[in-house]
């Protein structure tokens, strides 16, 4: 049964390859979604296919790449898309 989660990840998460860190493993789990820079510094992902997939991916998240220092992850469990396309690498302003 599909999933989907949103991330919101702080501390030292951008400018470190967190969000194409996120999208390497997401495609490894055969996960769709986003990871996209906030304006406030913070990292947004959300992820979305088998639970057991996301599970492993969860603690991928809240550790980040090698050069990232996460200070806090929010997760959410949030209602599924049914046009996800893959897994894309963003930036809202």
């Amino acid at each position: 049964m599909n999933k989907r989660i949103r991330f919101v990840v702080k501390g030292k998460v951008q400018q470190v390859g967190f969000r194409y860190f996120c999208q390497r493993e997401a495609i490894v789990l055969n996960l769709t979604g986003f990871a996209k820079n906030l304006p406030d510094g913070s990292v947004l992902v959300e992820a979305q296919g088998e639970e057991s997939a996301i599970e492993k991916f969860r603690p991928i998240v809240a550790r980040g790449p090698r050069d990232s220092v996460v200070s806090s992850c929010i997760e959410s469990w949030i209602d599924t898309h049914s046009n996800d396309m893959g897994f894309s690498v963003g930036w809202e302003s």
